[in-house]
């Protein structure tokens, strides 16, 4: 694609499949801009399945925010 912006979300959202290593609420966020590379890595601990996945998005909107200033 001709996109300039590309972003991705992995980890483990729940409420199962989590392990010590790779507890449920972690979470990865990329992020590509104009050949610039970012990764974040995130815990959201104590959240249910539907908290992980919105806190994911606001910490990949706001990741996308940092990118532009």
């Amino acid at each position: 694609s001709k996109s300039h912006i590309s972003i991705s979300i992995t980890g483990i959202a729940g409420p199962n499949g989590g392990t010590k290593e790779k507890p449920v609420g972690l979470v990865y966020i990329g992020i590509l801009i104009n050949n610039r590379i970012a990764v974040e890595k995130h815990l959201f601990k104590n959240k249910n399945r539907l908290q992980v996945q919105r806190s994911a998005v606001k910490k990949a909107l706001k990741l996308i925010l940092r990118c532009f200033k």
